[in-house]
């Protein structure tokens, strides 16, 4: 029997009452994020590269009447599963950090893709059970399984271990679905 995804509700409508606008607070930081700036540009939103890429490749797909799922392995924030889900794929969505989960669950509700994407909190391993995972502190974008891994891209961050649950893809997959696309 396949194992259930996690419960995935928004956790962004819970704190809606005490966000607030750069406009708020007068100024802009020192060095905003380059997505503000862009947009203060006039600049238009540039999608991530792994969204175009993941499009890319299931359109190829679509036109050789291909079916199937995506799996997002290392779902980070989700932009490979919003990428399939909004062009109809079914998506199952593997992360086990819980600060990006919560991005995740906040982007299957603000998308309206909660029919199409399962998200669970774990990694995915050959085994059940638990694995640790090296995170860095004050990134979203750099976890992994090795503490090599995590601080490859940002040095000078402090990395710290964690203990999360791992899943074999087979205890999820059904052997009637047919796996399209693995990132």
């Amino acid at each position: 029997m396949p194992r259930k995804p996690t419960p995935c509700s928004p956790t962004l409508l819970r704190v809606s009452s005490s966000l607030y606008s750069l406009s708020d607070f007068g100024n802009l930081p020192d060095k905003p994020h380059k997505n503000i700036v862009r947009t203060l540009k006039g600049k238009p939103f540039r999608r991530p590269d792994i969204s175009a890429t993941v499009q890319e490749l299931l359109e190829k797909m679509r036109r050789e009447n291909r079916n199937g799922i995506f799996l997002d392995v290392g779902a980070n924030v989700g932009m490979a599963s919003f990428a399939a889900a909004v062009m109809g794929f079914k998506v199952l969505a593997f992360e086990p950090v819980f600060e990006n989960l919560q991005r995740i669950c906040d982007g299957v509700y603000f998308n309206r893709v909660g029919e199409l994407v399962e998200v669970f909190e774990a990694a995915a391993s050959d085994h059940s059970g638990n694995i640790t995972f090296h995170k860095l502190v004050g990134r979203l974008d750099n976890s992994a399984v090795s503490a090599t891994g995590a601080k490859m891209a940002f040095k000078s961050n402090e990395e710290i271990a964690l203990q999360v649950k791992s899943i074999p893809l087979d205890d999820v997959i059904q052997e009637s679905e047919s796996v399209l696309l693995l990132k």
